[in-house]
């Protein structure tokens, strides 16, 4: 393993790292503060599975972006390597 490889694991879990920082700002400034001012436990359930479900929903595409750029260092690396032979 070289230099060039480790500077791009680390390129990937930088990006990885500031994305997941820039997702639980996102969750905590503008999903946590939603509310709807009612006395219903239905409206408030309701709400909160919102919440959830958005929060999820950003989790998921976080996983996704891991995922993918992960993928393609592997058979960028992978292909790199073949070449080499």
């Amino acid at each position: 393993m070289n230099n060039k490889h480790i500077l791009n694991i680390l390129g990937i879990m930088t990006l990885v790292w500031v994305t997941m920082l820039i997702g639980l700002v996102i969750i905590w400034k503008f999903i946590v503060p939603l509310s709807y001012p009612s006395n219903s436990y239905l409206i408030t359930f309701l709400i909160s599975t919102f919440k959830v479900g958005v929060s999820g929903i950003l989790a998921f595409i976080w996983l996704y972006l891991w995922n993918k750029l992960v993928k393609t260092y592997f058979w960028k690396t992978l292909r790199g390597n073949r070449d080499n032979e």
